[in-house]
């Protein structure tokens, strides 16, 4: 497909129904790391060839009591590009049966922190 099928897949969608919200959604982009990088780069150069892209998701399956600590900040980077952030999943793996001394307490935490980072950032505006 070329280097180019993200650009043409988004102007397809767009010119199918110009009124969908466009995004790129992919896991484990929610903190800074190689695969983060490469989605920035590549939002980056959507948006500085004018392609119809709206927001980028993060899918964010974590691990019970492992959530990233730079989640804001990369939220951010993304919402700095001109897209909307949106957190698309949301769950937390825990050992079964559950510690319940450990993981089970650690969920609403996490899911708290994650919250948090997103309503700091300006994605959430």
């Amino acid at each position: 497909m070329g280097p180019d099928y993200a650009e043409i897949a988004l102007r397809a969608a767009r010119a199918a129904d110009p009124q969908a919200r466009l995004y790129i959604n992919d896991y484990n982009v929610e903190s800074a790391g190689a695969k983060m990088r490469a989605l920035y780069d590549l939002v980056a150069s959507l948006k500085r060839h004018g392609a119809p892209l709206d927001g980028v998701g993060f899918e964010s399956h974590f691990v019970a009591g492992k959530a990233p600590d730079d989640m804001r900040e990369t939220m951010q980077a993304f919402a700095d590009l001109g897209v909307d952030v949106a957190v698309t999943e949301f769950d937390d793996r825990i050992r079964l049966p559950p510690d319940a001394n450990r993981s089970t307490r650690k969920r609403p935490t996490m899911r708290g922190q994650s919250a948090r980072a997103w309503r700091s950032s300006d994605a959430s505006e």
